[in-house]
């Protein structure tokens, strides 16, 4: 449990799954991530000693003022210590889903889960299935690129559109990245 939500994980019997690749990149289709929200990004990411932990950003972000979608969030992306990708976000105060501004004090630790990203070939055709047969709603869409997403995804001229979709407010969501490119 964290903040409101619960996720669960399950395991799977011993030699039911492989592990994840020595190199991979957000850019591959079996990609995903889960979404962590911090009040104090920079500070939980000193925390939690990055040094020790496999990175995947070179250093926290903030996606600039060109990109209004996504303009003062800050970002981190990295791996936990059996090599998961996790992101953790930081919205200012115009972004991201009201749970994440309620008063309360801030303590840099994280206070839920936004979402579940996942790599997708094409937009439409899983907005088809997500949106149309599974009822998610669609809650926002965006593109980014340049330098800062290149430094968060630890790729080169990064572009990539960005779905969020979920099937209510204040619940956690799915996220496509549909990457342009890299391909």
């Amino acid at each position: 449990r964290l903040g409101e939500e619960t996720l669960q994980i399950w395991g799977w019997p011993a030699g039911a799954c492989a592990p994840y690749p020595d190199s991979w990149g957000g850019n591959d289709r079996w990609f995903q991530h889960i979404c962590l929200v911090s009040d104090n990004l920079t500070a939980q990411v000193e925390a939690m000693a990055p040094d020790r932990l496999g990175v995947i950003s070179s250093a926290p972000q903030t996606l600039p003022d060109w990109n209004p979608a996504a303009a003062g969030i800050q970002a981190f992306k990295f791996k936990d210590p059996d090599g998961h990708p996790l992101e953790l976000l930081q919205f200012p105060a115009d972004k991201g889903d009201p749970r994440w501004h309620q008063a309360q004090v801030p303590s840099g630790q994280p206070k839920g889960f936004d979402h579940s990203a996942i790599s997708i070939a094409n937009t439409e055709s899983s907005l088809a299935f997500y949106r149309d047969v599974l009822g998610f709603a669609l809650k926002g869409q965006g593109v980014n690129s340049g330098i800062e997403q290149d430094r968060m995804d630890g790729l080169p001229q990064t572009r990539v559109a960005i779905t969020a979709i979920g099937p209510s407010a204040g619940a956690m969501g799915i996220e496509f990245l549909n990457y342009q490119s890299p391909p």
